[in-house]
């Protein structure tokens, strides 16, 4: 009879692969394993909120900065359509490398798009070809979309008319979009080269600065139309203020005209670009001295900066003496 009752146990627990559980919990999915009764309230922490369908914490799409999406978890910039896409490497300045592009200029915007990839310490430049027929003036919006704000730094590479060569730099050490007005000055070539603010505080001051994290950028490009130029006399002091743009000035006809241009902030630097009868005299110095004009020349003068790394206006003061 004992046997019998043994068997008889033996034969229930194996038959129905039962499992005893302690209380508050039950093998739910019959996998042999206890499981609590209910799903456990789950707390998240900073950067993430809980996904009701999996009981679980995922990235907080809140969490990605302005024009970035959560995408598997990781924030990036959505693809965005332009006119334009960065070729391939190596792009730079270097005499060997290939242009990234070449930006054509037309009365709508050109929107183009590139990555920039800094390694070793060395900063990447992105170098883009622009070729204008005359004095031109561009408006460049850029704009960081997973990392760094970009800038540039235009400098020619074929314009016959330059007396020197020519150099402006346009950028931020803030995080922000901005947009900087451009002045080409002559008919030629230029080449824009795009890399991050703080390399370029660096070019503009003569010192080197280890580059930022990697990240891309989206660029809009638009010809913009020249301002008037306002007339100025012989003698005078005209105060101003610069928000990423030139201004255009008019000299009353006179024998020597000594121009000189300061920027009283110092997140710049003055740079003149002066006209004598349409004729490119200088676009390099803060100081330019003309001798000889004849009675009915006129003298035109553009208020620009070698290098603006500043978000505000930039104050200037152009003295106009004999």
């Amino acid at each position: 009879m004992r046997a019998f009752l043994a068997f008889a146990l033996l034969a229930t627990g194996c038959g129905d692969n039962s499992k005893a559980c302690g209380e508050g919990t039950a093998d739910r999915d019959n996998n042999g394993l206890c499981e609590p009764d209910e799903e456990p309230m789950v707390t998240c922490g900073p950067g993430t909120s809980l996904d009701v369908a999996t009981n679980s914490c995922r990235p907080d799409p809140a969490i990605c900065a302005d024009g970035q999406e959560l995408v598997n978890g990781a924030c990036i910039a959505p693809v965005v359509e332009v006119d334009l896409v960065e070729g391939p490497e190596p792009n730079g300045f270097a005499p060997a490398d290939v242009p990234a592009g070449l930006i054509p200029i037309e009365a709508t915007a050109t929107t183009l798009r590139g990555c920039l990839a800094p390694a070793d310490g060395i900063a990447d430049f992105d170098v883009y070809r622009i070729v204008v027929g005359g004095p031109t003036l561009l408006a460049i919006t850029l704009t960081g979309l997973d990392g760094p704000a970009p800038g540039y730094l235009a400098r020619d590479v074929d314009v016959a008319e330059l007396p020197v060569g020519f150099e402006r730099i346009g950028a931020t050490l803030a995080d922000v979009e901005a947009t900087r007005e451009l002045f080409l000055p002559a008919a030629g070539t230029y080449a824009l080269g795009i890399t991050d603010g703080r390399t370029l505080a660096g070019v503009a001051r003569g010192v080197t600065i280890e580059p930022t994290d990697a990240g891309c950028y989206l660029a809009a490009i638009t010809v913009r139309e020249r301002p008037a130029p306002t007339p100025v006399a012989v003698p005078s002091t005209t105060l101003g203020e610069l928000v990423g743009a030139v201004d255009e000035f008019v000299v009353e006809p006179a024998a020597t005209v000594d121009l000189e241009l300061v920027m009283t902030g110092p997140d710049s630097e003055a740079a003149l670009v002066v006209y004598v009868d349409d004729e490119l005299v200088d676009a390099a110095n803060n100081r330019v001295q003309l001798t000889g004009l004849a009675a009915d020349a006129s003298v035109g003068v553009i208020v620009d900066t070698r290098y603006d790394l500043g978000l505000g206006p930039l104050a200037y003061r152009l003295a106009v003496n004999p």
